[in-house]
């Protein structure tokens, strides 16, 4: 009897810790992500919706235009993570400059609706302010680039984030929202019915 209970036991244990491993799946009216891209350097970046900020962080994410397996330039950018030290393959150029930013991703937890934004960007010894005069909804992308990259941004034909944000479309047909403080924004709805993530 006891080595049943025992077993049983360790049933219910494995399935517990294998169980919370699957990912959790949210409708895409729940799911928003915000983020900053810049050729210039970033250090950190600050996100808040309704004056409560939800999310802050190091700009630590790189991309650069790299070849792909038709040994040719892709018109899409590579992530590329603080630990990755090799550009192989990759063009860094003025025609083909790195972005630096940082990515916020906003689920149900967080009422995204109707949510006034606000962002706080800090460069070297500078801090930006940034106050758009939009809310936040639920089921976009919504980047802010610096004024003097917008024109270099918009004119991806292909969403320059994948394949982290392949569910999103892309920059030259994005709705333009506007320049505010020295940055643009754009939205960008999502493509999917759900968004999927590993808790």
């Amino acid at each position: 009897m006891r080595k049943k209970i025992s077993h049983l036991a360790f049933l219910i244990i494995f399935c517990i810790i294998g169980c919370s491993e699957e990912p959790v799946c949210v409708d895409s009216s729940h799911f928003a992500l915000l983020s900053v891209v810049s050729t210039s350097n970033i250090d950190s970046v600050q996100f808040y919706l309704n004056n409560q900020r939800i999310c802050y962080g190091k700009a630590d994410k790189k991309w650069v235009m790299c070849k792909d397996t038709a040994e040719s330039l892709s018109d899409i950018l590579v992530l590329k993570m603080p630990f990755d030290t090799k550009f192989d393959n990759c063009s860094v150029s003025n025609e083909n400059p790195m972005w630096t930013g940082f990515v916020c991703e906003i689920r149900d937890s967080v009422n995204i609706d109707s949510s006034k934004l606000s962002i706080w960007i800090f460069s070297n010894e500078d801090t930006s302010k940034i106050n758009p005069d939009f809310n936040v909804f639920g089921g976009l992308q919504i980047n802010a680039i610096p004024e003097r990259d917008s024109l270099k941004w918009f004119g991806y034909r292909k969403n320059p984030a994948i394949p982290h944000h392949e569910a999103f479309e892309t920059p030259a047909v994005a709705e333009r929202l506007g320049c505010f403080d020295g940055f643009c924004f754009s939205s960008m709805h999502s493509v999917v019915k759900e968004h999927c993530y590993d808790e």
